[in-house]
């Protein structure tokens, strides 16, 4: 298995640890916000369709990366002087940018916040190696939660950690925030056990032969739907325990391996003030309503109705979703 520098936080937790193939929503658009990020600092200038909550996160991230003195040192974004290669990693890693003129390198990170110190470890190595260096320090922009994190690196502390981590691939599975990511999480033995405890102590399901593993369920129709069934009351028990762990989380008590995250704040301005300034004549009508996108037949009709007209059926689009999963009575 070639070993990705965005691997290691998680082979630092489990040395199974194996990515999966494929890239979810969460992923995709890290992937786009990186790619705007870079060329906004390069060009200065943001597309305009991109939404408020994104355009937020690169204009945060901007304004962070001109405080960390990327202009006076050089910021590069461009793909060829953001690579690194690491000693002792086959994979040829790509920070989100670098200092031309300084030891210091960024990342931008969408979604929740994690622990990326053994990515940044590589990357620093694999830079000071590149530069002769001996000092590094790594930068990570979590733009949704607008935070900033840093570290500071020395040549043999990059390297320590590096090796320690390497050092732990291998070893026995162990159940982490990031077994959903994994390629095993359905097979994996210390997934397997957890939900097996689960599953008895709630629901009082019978534990999976370890043997056959968990794609035997899938595989047998009368235990899916058993298991799907010991879930559906696993998920209330669930919920209670989440609704008091916030509650003591909120009440400032510590729950062990668990903690509240920022939340995600939007800004808006109600219909009325929207409404005052087309009156106005501030905002062009057409620009506030292709503004606001699409809306439900039901609303379009009651309006054309209150209009005195009939909604035009070969204007109204019908989208079907995935339908519902429910329990047969």
């Amino acid at each position: 298995m070639k070993i990705r520098h965005s691997s290691l936080p998680k082979l630092a937790l489990c040395g199974q640890y194996e990515g999966t193939a494929g890239t979810s929503s969460a992923a995709s658009r890290g992937t786009m916000l990186d790619r705007v990020f870079r060329d906004a600092w390069t060009s200065g200038e943001i597309p305009r369709d991109l939404c408020d909550e994104d355009a937020a996160a690169i204009n945060w991230a901007l304004a962070q990366c001109i405080q960390l003195g990327g202009g006076a040192d050089g910021l590069l974004t461009a793909d060829a002087d953001c690579r690194v290669q690491t000693a002792g990693l086959e994979h040829t890693g790509t920070v989100d940018g670098v200092a031309a003129r300084a030891n210091w390198s960024m990342d931008l990170k969408s979604g929740q916040i994690y622990d990326y110190q053994g990515q940044m470890a590589a990357y620093a190595l694999g830079l000071m190696q590149m530069r002769f260096e001996q000092a590094w320090t790594t930068h990570l922009l979590f733009c949704d939660q607008q935070k900033l994190v840093s570290h500071h690196w020395t040549y043999k502390s990059a390297s320590d950690m590096v090796r320690g981590i390497l050092a732990n691939v291998g070893t026995a599975p162990v159940e982490n925030d990031y077994c959903g990511w994994c390629a095993k999480s359905l097979t994996c033995p210390a997934r397997v056990a957890s939900k097996d405890s689960a599953l008895v102590a709630v629901a009082g399901l019978a534990p999976t032969v370890q043997d056959e593993g968990f794609l035997a369920v899938l595989n047998d129709t009368d235990r899916l739907g058993q298991f799907l069934a010991a879930c559906q009351t696993l998920d209330d028990f669930r919920d209670a325990a989440k609704a008091k762990a916030r509650g003591l989380l909120e009440a400032g008590v510590q729950v062990h391996g668990w903690r509240l995250q920022k939340p995600r704040a939007s800004e808006y301005i109600e219909a009325e003030h929207l409404a005052q300034a087309v009156t106005s004549g501030v905002i062009d009508a057409g620009d506030a309503i292709r503004a606001q996108g699409s809306m439900s037949a039901k609303k379009a009709e009651a309006l054309w109705s209150a209009a005195g007209a009939v909604l035009p059926d070969e204007i109204v689009q019908r989208r079907v979703g995935q339908a519902p999963l429910v329990q047969a009575k």
